[in-house]
Formats: C-alpha cells, structure tokens, sequence
C-alpha cells in the first residue's frame, strides 16, 4: 500500500540508497561510503540506482515487493517440488501471513539485508536437496551442489550471518556416506565441489577490494566489528534473553510456530539419541536423514543465529521463515492426510484467506489516512522539503544522527562517508544506557574521516537529528560542536530537526545555539532515554515556544533576548536583569506585560528590563 505514496518504509533502506549514491560518484565502498553488511547489499543499491535514480523511491518500493514475491513463490515451488501441492499451500500460506501481518510492513516488506538475501539463500538450499537425489560423484549432482554454493555464498555476501548455511547439506553428504549410500571418493568430490563454489564470490569481492585498496577496511567492518563492537551488549545473558521474550509478546504466532517446529526437532533428536544408545550403532544419527531433516537444520541455524543478535530486529526473522514454513507444512500435510482432517484444512485456509484479505483492504485504508508512512511521521519530510527548497540540487547536505531518509526524500547528495553517525561516536543501537561504553566502541579515526569529508565536500546544510531516536546531538561531541559553532550558523528547528546553514561572509544573524531538542521517536514521541548535555550548554539559549507542536518552523527572534534558564546560571555570570512579557499571539498585540514576571518561565519571551 506504500508503492502509490513512495514512502521509504525502513531506515535501512534509506542508508543503502545513501550508500548506493555515494558509489556511483566513485567512491569505494568501507572508504568513501562505509556501513558493515557485506558488500553486494550496497552493490545491489548501486545497480537499483544506477539504472533507476538513486533517489526513486518508486523502484525501492518495487524491488522490495519483487524480492518478497521470490521468497512466495520460491516457497511454494520447492514444498510442490520436494513435498507436496498441500504442503506446497500451507507453506506459502504462512510465508504470506509472515510477510503482511505477521511482521510490520517496515520489517517484512522492506528492502533491507534480509530481503535481499532470502531468495537466493532459500534457492541455494533448494538446489542442494535437488543435487542430493541426483547419484554420489555424478555430473548432474556436481552441477547442482556448484550452484547451490554459489547462491548460498550470494546470501553470504549480503550479509555474514547466513556463512553457516552450507553446513547442512555437509551434513546431508556425509550421512549419506556414513549409510553406504556414496562412495568415499564421491563424497570428497561433493564437499570439494561444494566447498570451492561457495568460496568462488567471496573470494572475487576480496580480490576486488584489495585491487581497490579497501581490503583492510573490508574485513575490519565486515568481521572485526561486528564481532567485537556491534555484538558488545550481548555479553550477559539477560541482553540476549531479554529481546527475545519482547519479541515472543509482539509476534505470538511466528514464535508458537517456532516452538512447534522446535519440539518436533527436539523430539526426532531424542529418538535417535536413544536408538543410538541402545543399538551402539553409529549410523542412527543418519537413518532417515532427507529432506526434511535438511530444512529442519537450515531452520534452527537460521533460528538460532537470528536470536542471538542483541538488537533483534524483527526483520532478523525474515532468515528462518522459508525454511520454518517448509519444516511445519510437511508435519501439518502428514497429520491432514485423512478426508475429514484434510476438509477442515480446507476451511481454516479459506476462511483465514478471507479475513486476510478484509485486513489489507482496511491496514491499506489506514495507511492512506497518514499517506502510506510506516516508519516515520510527516515531520521528517517537512524537514525534506525545507532543506530542498532553501538548497540548489547540486548542493550536498549532511545529516547527523540516524535519518538518512531525509538524503532521499530531500533528493540532495550526502556530504561524508558516514549516513549514519554510530561508528564515530560508538553508539550501538538501542542500547541508550551504555553512555560508560560508547567510548570505547569508536573506530579509531573515524572522527577525523568525518571532518575531514565534512570540510573537503563542504555541505550546505548540516541537520542535527540526533535527538531523533539516537538521543546523542552533534553537539554533545567536542569536535563536531566546534566544527559546527565555526562554520554554521543556526537557521530552525523543525520537530526535533535542528537544521544549521553555511555560515555567509557577513557572519550569523544570531550566534547562539538552541539547547538541544529532547528525545523523539521516528514518529515524534517522546522517548524516556538519557540524552547526553552539549558541550556548549552554558551559552545556548532556549527556542521561544511554538504556536503548535510537531513540524512548525522555529527561530530565534532577533528583536527579542530568549528566557533566561536558571540552570545557566550556575555555569556562566548572571546575565543583566530581564523582564519577561507573554508571547505575542498575533501581529496586532505585543502581549507586554505590566509587571515583571520570572524568567525561568519556557513560555516567555524576554526583553531587557528598562533602569
């Protein structure tokens, strides 16, 4: 229901745009445009932008419905092809319920790593089991398994977590030997040939980037820091149990179905543990082993790597869903093998199509309400807008904080490599309250790349949206304050959008700094999170109040002194005594008051008190 309104309907889709422009002007990719996904997520934005624009929204919004209309009907295919037409509907009935009701559009339906890595990494799985029914060490099978690696090393180079994902089929090749269904040589040939496909693309983007000379901050982004910075927070265990219980309450049903499959799982491995036992007879851990057994590995990997992020994003979850839906719909397709079992199959599948399709019709009437937004409110475009209109389109801007939607929506090149701010200040999200640790999870030079691009590429317009989720404004860094205090001079406050303009050779109508907007959400709620103080707290000064809330524009007005915060008053001299009047209500009174009030009071405007 977005594609008419060409929202961008998750952040991450926003940054990769960003990223994707970036590489088309020449820049390469973890130097001039830095983020820490593998490296054909962003050439994949490349190739979107550079046939489509890469500010087209439109095009974001049909590739991401193209990739979940793959995942459907890949689904479908592979439970028609190794299961059966039944299995095949109920596997597909669940992906679709995941994908539209299941997961908020901004999740499921957005075009974001695991989007873009589903289809390939599911085919790739696919393929292997079509290679397994093919004989040990023939050509047919070796073609299969080159392909199958090839695709599952594409999903790895999206993004690293699914690196796991050829083991299965190992562990199919090995037990079909273990059973004397394969010769030892053929087994061989079939892991060599498995191994070297899988390792065939990786090895090429290597090659790639240290002919580009970025191979060094390659490997630093894509593993070391993700394995020693970004998965920090999950060092106790209640960060990592904690995410999923929240998870489990929001999304009921995907979890009941992921403990049906995990109690099924959990049950095969018992009876083959105790046939073990009992038997002393090795090849009981593999009799049986097939299809199902294969998907059912590739569930709990997928399941068990998605868990253990401590952010736990719920598109995470995008990974297990076609193996999970291929894993339930052979046991639910062996338990509706009877008439009646199988009419009331029938039924709930009609009747919960129905209800489906009475919920999109009225999710899509709702979305019209609010113009198709699923991940942010009306402010960020107003932000959008005003930055477009007071800049030339050949003019770059730069956004601090964790909005790169405003590069898009803006239609205005991002000055630096860095669309989102966390790697130079050590922000992890969303862990607000790790303030203690943020110093210690910078990269080293970060800060000095980010100036040191913010001064070379020269950006019109700097938007402060670090009170924007984030909670950590640009100028509650010493250097960045700095930067922006000697280059820029304020122009407005837009929501909680702090926007500062390049400072003109006459200098700044006013040379002070607001005090730094409070915490919002994407969809500007108020958000209960510390919020770091600037570091030019002492001579900031308060906004006069707005007439309304949200997007309206605020200055400084340069006629009138702004209220004076006693909490200043402890940090700098006390300031010459001031009079404070209520705030004009319109062009024909003045509001002056009589009598001279406090001015600790937010609503007042202040003027010097007459001798």
């Amino acid at each position: 229901m977005a594609i008419r309104y060409q929202k961008i309907a998750n952040v991450d889709e926003a940054y990769a745009a960003s990223i994707g422009e970036r590489l088309l002007e020449g820049f390469k990719l973890y130097d001039g445009a830095v983020s820490q996904r593998g490296p054909l997520m962003y050439y994949a934005f490349e190739l979107l932008a550079k046939v489509f624009g890469w500010d087209n929204v439109l095009a974001i919004r049909l590739a991401a419905l193209a990739s979940s209309l793959a995942h459907l009907g890949l689904v479908y295919g592979a439970a028609r092809a190794l299961l059966s037409r039944r299995a095949a509907v109920i596997a597909a009935a669940m992906v679709a319920y995941a994908l539209a009701f299941g997961m908020r559009s901004e999740e499921g339906l957005a075009l974001h790593g695991e989007t873009l890595l589903v289809p390939p990494l599911f085919a790739g799985a696919v393929l292997g089991a079509c290679a397994m029914r093919a004989p040990a060490g023939s050509a047919a099978r070796a073609v299969r398994l080159a392909l199958a690696g090839v695709l599952l090393s594409a999903a790895a180079c999206v993004k690293q977590t699914v690196l796991v994902h050829p083991l299965p089929l190992a562990v199919w090749l090995v037990a079909e030997r273990v059973r004397g269904d394969g010769a030892r040589a053929g087994l061989a040939r079939d892991l060599g040939t498995l191994a070297a496909s899988f390792a065939l693309l990786p090895a090429a983007l290597l090659a790639h980037a240290a002919r580009e000379g970025t191979l060094r901050s390659l490997l630093y982004y894509c593993v070391t820091y993700n394995l020693t910075v970004h998965t920090r927070p999950m060092n106790e265990f209640a960060g990592w149990f904690g995410p999923v219980l929240e998870q489990s309450a929001q999304q009921p049903l995907f979890f009941v179905a992921v403990g049906t499959a995990l109690a099924m799982l959990a049950r095969a491995a018992w009876r083959r543990g105790a046939a073990l036992y009992r038997t002393r007879w090795r090849g009981e851990l593999t009799r049986g082993f097939g299809v199902r057994g294969y998907m059912a590995l590739h569930f709990a990997l997928a399941f068990a790597v998605a868990a253990s992020v401590p952010q736990l994003f719920r598109h995470y979850y995008l990974v297990p869903l076609p193996f999970l839906a291929f894993v339930v719909a052979a046991h639910v397709d062996d338990a509706a093998r009877g008439a009646r079992a199988a009419a009331l199959l029938r039924a709930a599948l009609v009747g919960c199509a129905a209800i489906w399709g009475f919920a999109s019709f009225q999710l899509a009437y709702v979305r019209r309400k609010v113009e198709g937004r699923v991940s942010h409110d009306a402010v960020v475009e107003d932000v959008a807008r005003y930055v477009a209109s007071t800049t030339a389109p050949s003019d770059r801007v730069f956004v601090w904080g964790f909005s790169p939607w405003l590069y898009t929506y803006s239609h205005r090149r991002p000055a630096g490599r860095f669309v989102f701010i966390t790697y130079p200040i050590g922000f992890v999200p969303w862990f607000w309250h790790a303030w203690d640790l943020e110093a210690d999870r910078v990269v080293p030079e970060t800060m000095d790349q980010l100036l040191s691009d913010l001064e070379r590429e020269d950006p019109k317009v700097i938007v402060d949206a670090g009170s924007v989720l984030i909670a950590r404004p640009m100028r509650a860094y010493e250097r960045p304050s700095a930067f922006l205090h000697a280059r820029y001079c304020f122009d407005v406050r837009i929501g909680a959008y702090d926007v500062y303009r390049r400072r003109a050779a006459g200098g700044c109508a006013d040379d002070a700094f607001p005090r730094q907007a409070p915490p919002v959400d994407y969809e500007g709620h108020p958000m209960t999170v510390p919020l770091p103080t600037t570091v030019d707290a002492p001579t900031s000064r308060p906004l006069p109040p707005g007439k309304t809330e949200g997007a309206t524009p605020r200055r400084f007005d340069p006629s009138r002194r702004a209220c004076f915060d006693p909490a200043r008053r402890r940090r700098s001299p006390a300031p010459p005594r001031l009079a404070c009047a209520p705030a004009r209500d319109d062009a024909g009174d003045d509001g002056a008051s009589t009598e001279p009030t406090s001015g600790d009071d937010p609503d007042l405007t202040c003027r010097p008190e007459p001798p």
